[in-house]
């Protein structure tokens, strides 16, 4: 049976994951004969070592110990964890696992899976996706939300969904359950974000966890969330005052 690529809460994320366990032991091997040949390409090996180990490594600590945070957090339950690890995923991979893909495809045909490569290249993609589709669910369950505590006037509305919904607001989200330290990418030095860039990807990581919540509960769901927003947001608010 083929890996269909249609993303919702009833994919079967665990045949990737099991996909990126095989590849890597596979390329480890390679490494280790490398290592006894002394090839001159053991440094392009290295590489892809350090980055299937990267990707495995980040994937057991998210679900070890973010999954549950966030789920403490904000009193809800993830049915497919393994969205959690993608919407954490940034598009600077892409060219790390072309470059797996290219070793595995030329090297080992015998495990070569294109389906799931291609999949696996459109992680970044696929988190700015499900960021995109919790921006859109966060924005119509807090106007519901409003509407629906006496809240009409659109001046009233935009005031009080700024409250939550402004990148400098999602970001404490983030901070809260250390989102931001968890993101899987690509190091580059061209990258030394401005805070207003930080905030703005802080804010972009907890939309993500909106669109997954939305594909696995729906709108009624995203509204549980969002009030459990609202409940974070005055306990921030709290704080500053005693401070």
């Amino acid at each position: 049976m083929k890996f269909k690529f249609e993303l919702n809460s009833d994919t079967d994320l665990s045949k990737i994951v099991k996909y990126l366990s095989t590849i890597s032991r596979v390329i480890e091997q390679d490494y280790k004969e490398y290592i006894k040949a002394e090839s001159p390409k053991i440094q392009k090996l290295e590489k892809l070592v350090e980055l299937t180990t990267y990707f495995q490594e980040m994937h057991d600590d998210i679900q070890k110990n973010i999954k549950p945070r966030i789920e403490k957090t904000f009193s809800v339950e993830i049915k497919n964890p393994n969205l959690v690890t993608i919407a954490l995923y940034t598009p600077s991979t892409k060219n790390s696992f072309m470059e797996l893909d290219k070793y595995i495809r030329k090297r080992h045909p015998e495990v070569y899976d294109e389906e799931i490569f291609e999949f696996m290249i459109r992680f970044g993609d696929i988190a700015q996706g499900l960021a995109t589709l919790g921006d859109s669910a966060l924005k119509l369950s807090l106007t519901h939300i409003l509407w629906n505590e006496g809240i009409i006037e659109k001046g009233k509305i935009t005031k009080a969904k700024e409250r939550i919904e402004q990148n400098s607001n999602l970001s404490k989200y983030c901070d809260a359950i250390e989102l931001y330290q968890h993101r899987i990418f690509i190091k580059s030095k061209f990258f030394d974000p401005k805070p207003s860039t930080i905030k703005h990807i802080k804010g972009t990581l907890i939309e993500s966890l909106l669109g997954i919540y939305y594909l696995e509960k729906g709108f009624l769901g995203v509204r549980k969330l969002v009030k459990s927003l609202e409940d974070q947001q005055k306990k921030f608010d709290e704080l500053t005052i005693q401070e």
